[in-house]
């Protein structure tokens, strides 16, 4: 089986319904198993020895971290998750965000930009979240604090100048 089906297919699996939330109707979370490789694209000139301090951005896609390493040269650094990662905000539209805070407060946490509805969505009480396809070659997944689930393999992708 395909490793990112398999963590599909757990993914879907791990779904709960979140009594707490604003809209109880929909907002839904989700959990990475332990085992799957996550992917970080960083700008070469940062020394990444271990794991990235939070709140931080992976695939399990390497050509979607490559493209968050927008900087040439950069390196794609691969993570093993170690513990298992729970409570994250299953993102399947913009509707769940705004499910989440309200039409209007989300557009305005939306137009001060990506950290900032990154640190509004982990002041929620979710450990970040994961976006399904976001991309077309593969997801978006935020974690709070990656330091506590994930490893370094020690495998890196060095990207040179296009």
């Amino acid at each position: 089986m395909d490793p990112f089906f398999g963590m599909l297919t757990l993914l879907s699996l791990a779904l709960l319904q979140d009594h707490s939330s604003r809209d109880m109707r929909a907002v839904r979370r989700a959990s990475i198993p332990v085992g799957t490789k996550l992917y970080h694209g960083s700008p070469d000139y940062l020394q990444l020895e271990d794991v990235p301090d939070g709140p931080a951005w992976f695939s399990t896609s390497p050509a979607v971290a490559r493209a968050f390493s927008s900087r040439r040269p950069s390196r794609v650094f691969e993570y093993e998750v170690v513990e298992e990662i729970t409570g994250l905000l299953l993102v399947s539209s913009q509707e769940d965000f705004v499910l989440l805070f309200g039409e209007g407060e989300f557009e305005e946490i939306a137009a001060e930009g990506n950290l900032e509805l990154a640190e509004a969505v982990i002041n929620k009480g979710f450990g970040g979240w994961i976006v399904p396809q976001n991309y077309p070659e593969g997801d978006d997944i935020l974690l709070d604090r990656p330091e506590h689930h994930l490893q370094r393999t020690g495998r890196v992708q060095m990207l040179m100048s296009e």
